[in-house]
């Protein structure tokens, strides 16, 4: 390891001074072909290690998110295990309506306002002329 910082600055240092060698590569064609040793056989496991910490100290999930992910779990469940037809699409109706909150909270105003602003264009009585802001 000494040995490869000691090429990289002394190969630096004659890039520097725009001597001959800094068109020269660092490593022969052999050296950058032949992967350093144990390199690559733990990546995966590295990489998990890694990961897992970090997912423990991100945001909480929001309220409506694990509503859609118990919906999707509980349809999944209806769908491969129950085989029962009408606990499926309860199930999908309860995934769709967990994503419709989801997505009304990240409105910038909140679910509340953009629903009273739909059904109140949207609801009997309510005509098209009504409906458009023109």
């Amino acid at each position: 390891m000494a040995d490869l910082h000691r090429q990289l600055q002394e190969y630096l240092s004659q890039g520097k001074a725009g001597g001959p060698a800094a068109a020269e590569p660092l490593l022969s064609a052999e050296e950058a072909e032949k992967p350093a040793a144990g390199a690559g056989r733990h990546a995966p496991a590295g990489g998990a290690a890694c990961e897992t910490p970090a997912a423990a100290c991100e945001e909480a999930p929001s309220r409506p998110a694990l509503l859609y992910v118990a919906a999707l779990g509980a349809t999944l469940y209806a769908a491969l295990w129950l085989r029962s037809t009408l606990f499926t699409a309860l199930g999908a109706c309860a995934q769709v309506g967990a994503l419709l909150a989801a997505l009304f909270g990240l409105l910038p105003r909140g679910a509340g306002t953009a629903l009273r602003l739909a059904l109140g264009r949207l609801g009997p009585g309510a005509a098209l002329a009504k409906a458009l802001p023109v």
